[in-house]
């Protein structure tokens, strides 16, 4: 008896039963955790970047290179890929590597340290 005096006591006074509000709160819950999940779902176009080597193609170091490239991609469930290029390819010489990163027409480098004795001081 005292319960259900209790619900209409607080529906007289503009109070939300407990078992209202707590249906409420399940509500709402479920669906802000949708929206998560929706969200969630959406595949996102993977992000390329142009890698340089310093190796030629052919070379026992640039298909080690192009090795660790497709890995990234593994590694990184898809969302990240490299797109590998041998030595001169994109950049004249190994000098120029620095300014084709600095300037984005490359988004990485696979250096050899001993070419870099001019731009790196030690």
């Amino acid at each position: 008896m005292n319960s259900k005096n209790n619900i209409r006591n607080s529906c007289d006074t503009g109070e939300t039963p407990p078992r209202r509000s707590f249906l409420k709160t399940i509500a709402m819950g479920a669906t802000l955790a949708g929206a998560m999940l929706m969200g969630a779902g959406q595949v996102q176009a993977a992000t390329t970047w142009k890698i340089q080597s310093t190796w030629d193609a052919g070379t026992v170091g640039y298909t080690l290179f192009e090795e660790w490239c497709k890995s990234i991609e593994a590694k990184s469930g898809g969302e990240l890929k490299f797109q590998c290029f041998p030595a001169k390819a994109v950049a004249a010489d190994n000098n120029a590597l620095f300014d084709a990163v600095r300037n984005g027409v490359l988004q990485g480098m696979n250096p050899f340290t001993l070419y870099w004795a001019g731009k790196i001081p030690a």
